[in-house]
């Protein structure tokens, strides 16, 4: 087996697990439970250790990982194979998403992935803050990135300094009112988003202006 979705078979209970999978390569719908969870309704993160051949991998319902040492065992960053990742959670009410905004942020810091990523989307994040790995200096090769429903991120990273950046879309983030210099950055041949060529701006009531 090469490709593996089930990110639309709304599981409640799973029965199987991939460390026999060695093959597999594209992972869409891994449903995120905790470790010595007594609900199977999803897999610990150890699941994927096997999996060494990924190249591509979408991760849902991460707001349910309570702890930094639990994502750290999803150990992203080690994937050299790896080229596209979706980091999706999955919104509740209000109340419960301010009270963890923290806790996610850091689960969010502990998904880092490597370098070798081309294509990124992070889903419904909302942590105060994207994780700092988010940045040109460590996602050199990223070409495409989407950020959808990232709420409570009122700031852009430096995403004009991503020299192979074709397509960014960023849908969602009512809470933002404007986006500054800041998304510019400061790149050395002074020309932000050199190889861009699609830009997607949508659902985002409050934004009024858009300046540098």
């Amino acid at each position: 087996l090469r490709t593996l979705d089930i990110s639309g078979a709304a599981l409640n209970q799973v029965k199987f697990g991939f460390s026999m999978m060695k093959e597999l390569k594209c992972l869409q719908g891994f449903l995120v439970s905790p470790r010595g969870s007594e609900n199977r309704n999803g897999w610990p993160f150890q699941e994927l250790r096997s999996l060494y051949k990924l190249t591509s991998l979408k991760i849902l319902r991460l707001e349910r990982i309570l702890t930094v040492e639990d994502a750290a065992q999803s150990a992203l960053e080690e994937r050299q194979h790896l080229k596209e990742l979706e980091l999706c959670s999955s919104t509740d009410d209000g109340t419960t998403e301010i009270s963890r905004a923290a806790q996610i942020k850091d689960v969010f810091e502990a998904l880092k992935p490597g370098p070798s990523i081309v294509s990124l989307k992070l889903e419904n994040y909302y942590g105060h803050g994207f994780p700092s790995w988010l940045d040109p200096f460590h996602l050199r090769e990223l070409s495409r990135l989407t950020l959808h429903g990232c709420l409570h991120c009122q700031y852009l990273p430096s995403l004009g300094q991503m020299k192979n950046l074709k397509f960014l879309a960023i849908n969602g983030s009512n809470l933002s009112t404007r986006i500054g210099h800041e998304i510019r950055g400061t790149p050395d041949d002074g020309v932000a988003f050199p190889k861009l060529e699609q830009l997607v701006i949508s659902k985002m009531s409050n934004l009024k202006s858009w300046k540098g």
